[in-house]
């Protein structure tokens, strides 16, 4: 691996980490809504962006209160959204598909753990992962119209 392709990885996942710490208030918890899973979206792009996210989750879930429970859930959770970006080509179609997957991974995890009613859990999360991916599907696919931004997503 190149190191330009470890630098973005890197800072890509600092920054899944540090949006996530300043909202950790709405980024843990029984409801949760998690501004920094807008970053999967470049996992679409690039594959390399699957490591990112999987270093991302791993280390900002250390900061959950339930720890290493959310750390497997959360990369559990990553690699999948990975698989199907990678597999999936219409972009639309993989957002609503990750954001069922993730809904029931973390909406099981939150009620086996918090005791959060399980179908309830698995709606909002669903629904919230939805809303925060197609706000990054928005953005990348601007981004990624930028001259100077291209070599990021192609």
């Amino acid at each position: 691996m190149k190191v330009k392709d470890m630098a973005l990885i890197s800072i890509v996942a600092a920054l899944y980490i540090a949006i996530t710490f300043v909202l950790a208030p709405i980024s843990f918890g029984m409801f949760q809504f998690r501004i920094s899973e807008m970053l999967n979206v470049l996992m679409k792009y690039k594959r390399k962006y699957i490591y990112a996210m999987i270093i991302g989750v791993a280390l900002a879930n250390f900061n959950s209160p339930i720890g290493l429970i959310d750390v497997a859930f959360g990369v559990a959770c990553a690699i999948v959204m990975g698989a199907v970006y990678q597999v999936v080509k219409n972009t639309t179609v993989a957002t609503i598909i990750n954001g069922i997957a993730v809904g029931i991974l973390i909406g099981i995890m939150l009620h086996v753990f918090y005791g959060a009613p399980l179908i309830l859990s698995m709606i909002s999360v669903g629904v919230t992962q939805c809303i925060t991916l197609g706000i990054g599907q928005v953005i990348f696919k601007e981004l990624a119209k930028h001259e100077s931004l291209k070599s990021l997503f192609e």
